[in-house]
């Protein structure tokens, strides 16, 4: 059979001119692809104003809730050491003549145990008899106090007294007199003890002159009573030699001796201490 080649001419460009079409549609489809993905890509990275406000604002207000468990919160730790004092301070007892007939001063007395609260205005210890008292202050007790003196370390006994509740008043600060005197009187008292004799001797020159002054009373009696025995001696004798020259009989009078004077008893009040009675020999 033979086909007309005009036909077949036909048949070839038809062919081709779809092939070119379909070409030209794949192009067009490929690049509205692409214009399609590139305004995506556009439109992400690029935004308006408004649009980069709306998107940094903070969101709306809102009421977070979250369960809550209650209980006690510990951590328990296990240590092992040995416990000991921070600070220790070596206290030695100083007590002007150290009691009657010693020399040697004594702990008499220790009102605290180990671990209690030391407390201002209250007794560390006794020593011989006397207490030695807590007191705050920063300055160091380096003299004894008593009437007239002067200094800071006055002005920190009045403030201690004064916190206390024992007012120094009408002293002026950093001088010791009447008011600070009796605001030391008064603590020793609460405390149960008699105040201490200023003079730095514990009493020692006051019971020193008290024992003179009984001394010479003792001296002046025994003056007395051999005074008093002389004339009684004398009077005894003068009466047996008027009755001898006269001739008397047995039955004459004669004067008897003098009775011997009761021993007297000698009161005297010393200074700041109770009264004291002394028997004369």
């Amino acid at each position: 059979m033979n086909e007309d080649p005009q036909l077949l001419d036909d048949e070839t460009e038809a062919g081709a001119g779809l092939s070119r079409a379909r070409r030209w549609v794949i192009a067009v489809a490929v690049g509205a692809v692409v214009l399609t993905g590139t305004g995506v890509g556009a439109s992400l990275l690029i935004k308006s104003p408004a649009q980069a406000a709306a998107d940094s604002a903070p969101p709306p207000a809102d009421v977070l809730t979250a369960p809550v468990d209650k209980r006690v919160l510990r951590s328990s730790v296990i240590l092992r050491g040995t416990v000991v004092a921070g600070q220790s301070l070596d206290v030695t007892p100083v007590a002007a003549g150290a009691g009657d007939g010693g020399t040697t001063p004594t702990v008499t007395k220790t009102p605290l145990k180990a671990g209690d609260a030391v407390l201002a205005g209250k007794p560390l210890i006794e020593v011989s008899g006397r207490p030695v008292i807590a007191l705050p202050g920063a300055l160091p007790v380096y003299r004894d106090l008593k009437p007239g003196a002067e200094g800071d370390d006055v002005t920190q006994l009045q403030r201690a007294l004064a916190g206390l509740g024992h007012g120094t008043a009408p002293d002026p600060s950093g001088t010791y007199g009447p008011g600070t005197k009796g605001a030391v009187s008064k603590l020793y008292a609460s405390l149960g003890y008699d105040p201490a004799v200023a003079g730095g001797d514990d009493g020692e020159g006051l019971k020193a002159a008290e024992q003179l002054v009984k001394s010479q009373e003792r001296a002046v009696e025994d003056a007395q009573d051999a005074l008093d025995t002389a004339q009684a001696a004398e009077g005894a004798s003068e009466a047996s030699e008027a009755s001898g020259g006269a001739g008397s009989s047995n039955d004459a009078e004669t004067p008897a001796p003098r009775a011997p004077r009761a021993p007297r008893t000698a009161r005297r009040q010393p200074a700041g201490g109770p009264a004291e009675a002394a028997e004369a020999g």
